[in-house]
């Protein structure tokens, strides 16, 4: 699984628009957003605490969705059920297993301490993003 190396986040109400990036990151509200510029679709959803995954998912990821980046991911076990709903999505879109590669957005420095274990809770977690604004 290829890291992007340029990655464009798309914020809420962004303009569509096609772009040089290897990805693009948005919320569900922007998904075909993410689509429309062209580039490997990185999605942003709610952490399995939130109760919200499973509808997030099934409103926005797709077969062009490339990774998922797990909202403030702060134990493994937000990583395995995230795991298992993603495993849910690639057998109701018929995709390959394991495809869909997960990220844990880092957003507290309890969760910084934990890294080693939030990458290792799941196979099909490829690297980690940190919310610089939520540690500072």
């Amino acid at each position: 699984m290829a890291v992007p190396r340029a990655n464009l986040v798309l914020l809420p109400g962004a303009p569509a628009a096609p772009t040089r990036a290897d990805a693009v990151t948005v919320g569900v509200p922007n998904a075909e957003a993410a689509r429309a510029a062209g580039a490997e679709a990185h999605l942003r959803v709610a952490n399995p605490r939130e109760g919200r995954l499973r509808d997030d998912l099934d409103a926005a990821l797709g077969e062009d969705t490339a990774a998922v980046l797990l909202a403030d991911a702060r134990l493994p076990q937000d990583l395995r059920d995230a795991d298992v709903e993603l495993r849910r999505q690639e057998l109701r879109l018929d995709l390959t297993p394991g495809r869909i590669a997960l990220i844990p957005e880092i957003a507290s420095a309890a969760a910084l301490a934990r890294l080693p274990a939030l990458l290792a809770a799941a196979d099909r977690v490829a690297c980690a993003a940190v919310d610089f604004e939520a540690l500072a």
